[in-house]
């Protein structure tokens, strides 16, 4: 059973993934977030029953003004952008919430540089290698982001239900998934600086080739370039984790993995609301909105894969018989 895992885990994600296209076809786009219900059902008590040995005191306190600043500033801003799309970025509801995100923005480095128990250690951010991975972490998402107005246009534009949309956007999740499961094991052990930049790398070189589209093209036209951006997508996973863990000392291996998922879930969210800027097509053909979305994401991921072949640390040697003594690759 051990060795068809793998292929049961890439069933299950495609069966999710059309599943998806069903509910909103014949009930509601609203209905797919049900599909998070038995997954975190899952995943709370698979980490109860796995993680609870390492389960931390209770004595740490929770930072709880860091977390209201953060959202703040998190919030304002996207909803900033958002606004900006449809009222200008002069608007006074658009500079007002760009200013409270600033606001929001330095109260929470006040915050963070004075507590005991800070949310996010935010000097970890003078260290060039830190800064550049969780740059890298924000830059994987740019074809997340561009893959919501792809399915905009191809439901909108070609006129495609949502079921038939979604098995136009398999080639990227039959990519990624394969890839994702081939490369954890193939490529343990490797660089994550060559592999987390050959992912971004290929990634933007997907969202590239998806560009090019006029008014004859065809949910067809898509298949290569999200076939490789599925690639790269499923490199960039297994590795993201390694470079982020390696630009840290092992003590912050918690602080590293929340720093990671912020980073990855803001970056999505700025990212679709930045993109939406591009999309407007303002009377024109709602496919030149697109090559401009995915022109953008293409740049982010080759500028991404340049960051990570700057600022992700080579992993340290490891000593005879034992594993690394020192993760934090000084740069």
């Amino acid at each position: 059973m051990r060795k068809w895992w793998p292929l049961v885990a890439v069933c299950l994600g495609t069966f999710l993934f059309l599943l998806g296209g069903v509910l909103t076809q014949y009930l509601s786009w609203r209905a797919v977030f049900f599909l998070n219900l038995p997954l975190v059902a899952v995943t709370v008590a698979l980490s109860l029953r796995v993680l609870a040995a390492g389960r931390p005191g209770t004595g740490r306190r929770i930072d709880l003004p860091g977390m209201a600043a953060f959202a703040a500033c998190a919030g304002s801003l996207t909803y900033a952008l958002t606004l900006a799309a449809d009222e200008g970025w002069t608007s006074p509801a658009a500079l007002g919430l760009l200013t409270l995100a600033t606001l929001s923005l330095v109260v929470f480095t006040r915050i963070e540089l004075r507590s005991g128990a800070p949310l996010l250690d935010v000097r970890l951010f003078s260290r060039a290698s830190f800064s550049g991975v969780m740059m890298c972490v924000a830059a994987s998402t740019a074809a997340f982001a561009a893959l919501v107005y792809t399915s905009v246009w191809l439901q909108s534009g070609l006129g495609l239900g949502p079921v038939r949309a979604g098995l136009a956007l398999m080639p990227l999740a039959l990519a990624s998934f394969a890839t994702s499961l081939i490369s954890g094991r193939r490529l343990h052990g490797r660089s994550p600086r060559a592999v987390l930049a050959t992912g971004l790398l290929l990634s933007g070189i997907g969202c590239a080739l998806q560009a090019g589209l006029d008014a004859d093209s065809s949910a067809g036209s898509l298949a290569a370039g999200l076939a490789l951006t599925g690639i790269g997508v499923g490199l960039m996973g297994p590795a993201m984790g390694a470079a982020v863990f390696a630009a840290l000392p092992p003590e912050r291996g918690g602080m590293a993995a929340g720093a990671m998922t912020t980073f990855r879930q803001l970056g999505q969210t700025l990212g679709v609301a930045a993109f939406g800027l591009l999309f407007q097509h303002h009377g024109g053909a709602m496919s030149e909105g697109l090559n401009r979305v995915l022109i953008a994401a293409a740049a982010t991921g080759i500028i991404g894969s340049a960051l990570a072949c700057a600022f992700v640390p080579r992993p340290a040697a490891k000593a005879t018989g034992t594993r690394p003594r020192n993760l934090t690759g000084s740069r």
